[in-house]
Formats: C-alpha cells, structure tokens, sequence
C-alpha cells in the first residue's frame, strides 16, 4: 500500500470513530432529556428497560470504536514500517506515525466511561427521586 492509502483508511477510520462517538453524545443527551422532563411517567419496565438498552447499545459503540481503533494503530505501524525500510515519508504521515498522544490515549475514554456512568446515573437519581416524591 502506498503511504496515501494508509493516510487516507486511517483519516476514514478516525472520520467514523469521531461520527460514531457524536451520535453516542447525542443518544446520551437524549435519555438525560428523558430522565430529567418525563421521570413521572416512566414505570418499572421503562426504568430497567432504558438502562439496559443503553449500557447495550454502549458496548456495541464501543465494539466499533476499538475495531476501528486498531485499524488506525496498523495503520500507524505500517508508516513506522515503510520509513525503517528508508522509504521517504511525507510531515504528515510522519506525524501520524507518531500515534494517537495523551489525549487520544486517556482523555477521550475517560470522557466516554464519565458520560455513561453520568447519564445512568442522573437517569436512576431522577426515577428514584420521582418515585420518593411520589410516596410522600
């Protein structure tokens, strides 16, 4: 594969990771939405049905972005590979050969698991404080 193939599955791969966590945000949002305006009106099976549908459709977003993940990091191996074969690489390719930083390794998993544990959390505190309200 040539250095411009390799750049351009790795642009794609982090194109559909980015894509993919936007639309996990938004899912997020949404059941926070729910939690906070319609608390009254979610009975036992809605409040043990969204939890579950939601920790399952995170895992599965998490699925996707670990194997889209790897890809970037093959990618990044190849580039390393192509340049310790004496093959001229481009600034970019270079940069890209360097790897995800600290950012790309801590801060975005810890924002991913801290918004997953703050929304089941916010969505159990709202249906538990709705329920106790209720019983008062």
């Amino acid at each position: 594969m040539t250095e411009a193939e390799l750049l351009m599955i790795a642009s794609e791969s982090l194109d559909r990771m980015w894509s993919l966590m936007q639309w996990w945000a938004s899912i997020s949002f949404g059941l926070l939405v729910v939690a906070h305006i319609a608390s009254h009106r979610i009975g036992n099976y809605l409040a043990v049905l969204f939890p579950v549908l939601y920790t399952c459709f995170s895992f599965g977003v998490v699925a996707i972005i670990q194997r889209n993940l790897g890809i970037v990091e093959s990618v990044y191996e190849d580039l390393r590979i192509m340049q310790a074969g004496n093959i001229e690489l481009s600034i970019t390719a270079k940069y890209m050969a360097q790897g995800a930083g600290i950012v790309g390794s801590f801060a975005v998993p810890i924002a991913l698991v801290a918004t997953y544990i703050g929304v089941l959390g916010y969505f159990v505190h709202c249906y538990r404080t709705e329920r106790f309200n209720i019983g008062t």
